[in-house]
């Protein structure tokens, strides 16, 4: 598309979401690449939204540089533009696609591979089990299920053991 104008539609997408008793700046929301990491003022604001988890780079348990390991993940989010060829129209076409298939209650496992215990679900059934979970939930219905396969073997080289039993 040789016509298009390289321009940032300045469309965002923000779930954030704060008590009603929080007064906002007009510009805060959405947040912006230059947002993070986080910091200051932003920082400050977000600890009083319903945000999960409000990671900063002087966090104590983080081991890593926020900035790589964003890059290390592909990079920050695309944005609409002007370009009908650019990866957030690419990534936006899947998301269309992806709310299709959920409407249409679809299987899960037609479109992606899902665990035994979700075999039955649909879309929209594997979005809401995940949806506000309490951390840790499905993870550990899904390890045990896979514990119950005798033919079950943890990789060391991606779950190194650290001592004489098993990490599972």
């Amino acid at each position: 598309h040789a016509d298009y104008v390289d321009e940032d539609f300045g469309v965002r997408f923000s779930k954030v979401k704060f008590p009603e008793s929080v007064v906002l700046p007009d510009d805060f929301l959405p947040l912006r690449s230059f947002d993070f990491p986080l910091h200051g003022s932003t920082e400050a604001l977000l600890r009083k939204s319903y945000v999960h988890s409000v990671v900063t780079q002087g966090d104590h348990e983080l081991h890593f540089k926020i900035k790589e390991l964003i890059e290390t993940i592909g990079g920050g989010p695309t944005h609409a533009n002007s370009d009908p060829d650019s990866e957030f129209w690419v990534e936006f076409r899947e998301v269309v696609a992806q709310q299709k298939h959920r409407r249409n209650k679809v299987k899960a496992q037609k479109v992606f591979p899902l665990a035994k215990i979700w075999s039955t679900y649909n879309l929209h059934d594997v979005a809401e089990a995940v949806h506000d979970e309490f951390p840790g939930t499905n993870q550990a219905k899904f390890m045990a299920d896979l514990l119950k396969d005798p033919d079950f073997k943890v990789d060391g080289d991606i779950i190194p053991q650290r001592g004489i039993r098993p990490f599972l």
